[in-house]
């Protein structure tokens, strides 16, 4: 890399926020250190729930980050990607793609966390800067999820108002079709019936014979579970049986099998007992609750 082109990458790096008060002297040693890589376009840096083993500075160039198969963002240069991942060991939260072609600096995490840890003038703004930038997010986060949280109430007290005042006026052709339609949307937006992920506070499991598969994600009428490669389980549209495990519960799951592709079998939950549906429920209530928290 030329002079002129470090001296430039420098100056954007100290345009952002994680590297305020850090001296040029220290950025360039950065970038010293990284290594330098021109990408074609298609190059993955990274996917989505891959450990983060590296950082990395985009030179030139466009990333596009994805999630779930969905673009979410498009990062054009100067810009860090992967930060938070290489000093604190998070998995990956998006696909990242070379979207033109790119010149891309990477440092290892290892060797990121040592120059931080060994040249104070460096490591001691960026940590001061990244528990900054990490509060103001989290804040940020808060407020619009509570703002999120308040509108699905709100919809869903809607719902239930236009649903039960069907039920006031002369029935017509259009009231019961209009009816069903409405009870359905209220049925699939109660909590209980929304898919959520076991987190690391409140893992899930559930054991078949005598091997045991992670829970992706579950509602009271379906769990997907994560396979580890076995081959010896059910087909599509065959039946299941098992015991889930979870923060403390432990309750016979029956089903038939919806879906079994990379990785995942997806199962379609019998109607549980009332005494069971309710020890499930009050576990998706309080995984949902905790990522209200976090």
């Amino acid at each position: 890399m030329s002079e002129a082109n470090r001296t430039e990458i420098v100056n954007a790096l100290r345009s952002i926020p994680i590297f305020r008060g850090v001296v040029d002297v220290e950025l360039e040693q950065l970038v010293e250190a990284c290594r330098i890589r021109t990408l074609e376009v298609g190059t993955t840096l990274f996917h989505q729930g891959d450990e983060a083993q590296k950082f990395y500075i985009l030179a030139y160039g466009e990333v596009t980050l994805s999630s779930e198969g969905r673009e979410v963002f498009r990062l054009s240069p100067v810009q860090l990607i992967g930060e938070l991942g290489a000093l604190t060991g998070i998995r990956r939260n998006t696909t990242a793609v070379v979207s033109q072609t790119a010149t891309i600096l990477s440092l290892d995490g290892s060797p990121l966390k040592e120059l931080l840890d060994t040249r104070s003038d460096l490591g001691l703004p960026v940590y001061r800067n990244l528990v900054e930038l990490l509060t103001t997010k989290l804040m940020r986060d808060k407020d619009q999820t509570e703002e999120i949280r308040h509108n699905l109430i709100h919809t869903q007290r809607e719902l239930k108002r236009a649903r039960d005042m069907i039920l006031e006026f002369p029935e017509t052709p259009l009231s019961e079709p209009l009816y069903n339609v409405l009870e359905d949307l209220v049925s699939k937006n109660r909590r209980a019936n929304r898919r959520v992920k076991p987190t690391a506070q409140l893992p899930a499991y559930v054991t078949l014979g005598d091997k045991r598969f992670p829970v992706l994600n579950m509602s009271v009428k379906g769990v997907a579970l994560e396979t580890n490669g076995h081959r010896e389980l059910p087909g599509v549209g065959e039946r299941i049986s098992g015991v889930l495990f979870a923060a403390g519960i432990e309750m016979p799951l029956s089903g038939d099998v919806a879906r079994r592709e990379s990785g995942v079998l997806a199962v379609t939950l019998d109607l549980m007992i009332d005494e069971y549906e309710a020890q499930l429920t009050e576990y998706l209530v309080r995984l949902q609750m905790l990522s209200f928290v976090v």
